[in-house]
């Protein structure tokens, strides 16, 4: 039998404890033929048994299908799914369509996880009682793993509302499907917009309007590749301005729920604004009026943000520069581009 239709499913232990529990890892995947590998080892090397992995093939061009095919051929559990290109948000919505598992755990095509990885979340998930356990991670840049929000491998319980604040200021929380357990009830209603880009922050709001409480594990679990031709590396192409739309989503959702995050709200709208603004440099024509429009927001919300002790220095010098002049804020941002470009 090939990977695609060889599948030895477990039955999912529901009432044997979350130790037993069948985790199902949804792994998007479209034109990473030479990044792949290293994902779907490290998913071999996983050491909590019980998972089932579904392999989706996003309508691949290129070499990406075989390499999936080939390691799903001999392993129990894991399966590949192939489709016509439909985009991140298509591809998961058919992992999670065609999972059988208790838990959920999203991984993209060209990142890995540490081999414990998905044994503590599960660990961690027993022990706190929680549905949604978020781990922290590396950002491997340079050729170096960068930990982020790393809290010496401590565990922390958070409310909605602090999760919600969290995500808001780009805290422990974050707003991405990856590095994250699950419990399969939180997509009973749920799934990615399809067709869009940023499809992570535009349902995050969904997802913790799920959840009473969120558990934070400190110790870094997933390793995220910073790549060319990625999303947040590409250049403007007008697709950006979806990232403004879904965080203004995912800020009226917090808002909503919690008035006294009015202000982390704001906070969030304007970086989305600013982190748009930052490709915008050479447009012309609508893009040119666009960015006219994104400057004055910026320009009248941003006093708020500047008043915010909890708001980054970054955002408030890319506000004073924008309120300044445009093109002073260009500039900044290619220097500090440059900076980090050595990380």
């Amino acid at each position: 039998m090939t990977g695609s239709e060889h599948l030895d499913r477990k039955t999912p232990a529901r009432s044997g404890g979350s130790n037993h529990a069948v985790v199902s890892v949804i792994v998007a995947c479209f034109n990473i033929e030479q990044y792949v590998e290293s994902c779907l080892i490290s998913l071999a090397k996983q050491t909590y048994p019980h998972l089932e992995v579904i392999l989706v093939d996003d309508g691949s061009t290129d070499g990406t299908a075989s390499l999936l095919r080939e390691y799903a051929r001999d392993r129990s559990g894991w399966r590949v799914i192939t489709k016509p290109n439909g985009g991140l948000s298509s591809a998961r919505n058919a992992g999670i369509d065609a999972s059988s598992g208790d838990w959920l755990v999203f991984v993209d095509g060209d990142d890995m996880l540490v081999p414990h990885a998905i044994n503590r979340l599960v660990e961690v998930s027993g022990t706190e009682s929680a549905e949604l356990v978020c781990g922290s991670h590396f950002i491997r840049s340079g050729g170096r793993n960068i930990p982020v929000n790393a809290v010496d491998g401590g565990v922390r319980e958070l409310t909605q509302q602090e999760a919600f604040f969290s995500a808001l200021y780009h805290g422990a929380i974050d707003v991405s499907a990856w590095g994250k357990l699950y419990s399969r009830r939180i997509f009973n209603s749920i799934r990615y917009p399809e067709g869009r880009i940023y499809e992570d922050t535009y349902v995050f709001g969904d997802v913790l309007a799920q959840v009473d409480k969120v558990t934070y594990v400190g110790e870094p679990l997933y390793l995220y590749v910073m790549r060319e031709g990625s999303i947040v590396n590409a250049g403007w192409a007008g697709k950006q301005i979806q990232f403004i739309e879904a965080a203004d989503r995912f800020a009226a959702q917090a808002e909503s729920s919690y008035p006294n995050l009015v202000r982390a709200a704001n906070r969030r709208r304007v970086h989305a604004r600013l982190s748009v603004l930052r490709y915008m440099e050479k447009v012309t024509g609508k893009d040119r009026l666009l960015r006219d429009e994104i400057v004055g927001f910026v320009r009248s919300a941003g006093p708020s943000t500047l008043e915010d002790p909890q708001a980054p220095r970054r955002d408030k010098v890319g506000i004073r520069l924008v309120r300044l002049s445009p093109r002073l804020f260009f500039l900044f941002w290619k220097l500090y581009a440059f900076v980090r470009s050595d990380r």
